[in-house]
């Protein structure tokens, strides 16, 4: 008789470690499962050996303004750094860019960028801002751009600015 309850015994220690086990297992499996909101904030650059990109801060719009750069191939890059800009509603606040070639000759004449910028995912600028390098000169050329963020009480947490060499226009 003792062998009989024995058997019966060690069947069912083992059959508890087997099952704790797999209960391990599948709390495990479960916690990596799990979704979970994550913000990530995160600025990408694709390689472009005669671009630099200077992130400028934020400001406000002193005054309202017209959108220019909309229509392809947009307004010209200079040595003074012209406004490249979506439509500004005065005192709104406004995100700031530098573009410029990273040396006097880096871009060469008729080169075209496209400009997209999103605050928290949302697209700001409507339309794509155009600029181009009608001529190369013999200085570093480049734009500033600014887009209003559509308020003037709250400022994205995170921008996303895509710069775009195109061919030609769309």
């Amino acid at each position: 008789m003792s062998q009989s309850r024995s058997f019966p015994i060690g069947l069912m220690i083992v059959s508890a470690v087997i099952i704790i086990g797999l209960l391990s297992t599948v709390g495990t499996v479960a916690v990596g499962q799990t979704t979970r909101s994550l913000q990530v904030a995160q600025e990408m650059m694709q390689s472009d050996d005669d671009t630099v990109t200077t992130l400028m801060g934020n400001k406000r719009a002193g005054s309202n303004k017209s959108a220019n750069g909309e229509t392809c191939p947009g307004i010209d890059a200079q040595t003074g750094d012209p406004e490249l800009r979506n439509d500004w509603t005065k005192k709104n606040w406004l995100y700031k860019v530098r573009v410029e070639e990273t040396s006097d000759d880096a871009w060469p004449a008729g080169r075209i960028y496209k400009v997209e910028v999103y605050g928290d995912g949302n697209l700001l600028t409507t339309s794509p801002l155009y600029f181009q390098n009608s001529t190369a000169q013999s200085s570093v050329e480049g734009v500033r751009l600014f887009v209003d963020v559509g308020s003037k009480t709250e400022i994205p947490d995170t921008f996303t600015s895509i710069i775009t060499m195109l061919t030609s226009c769309p």
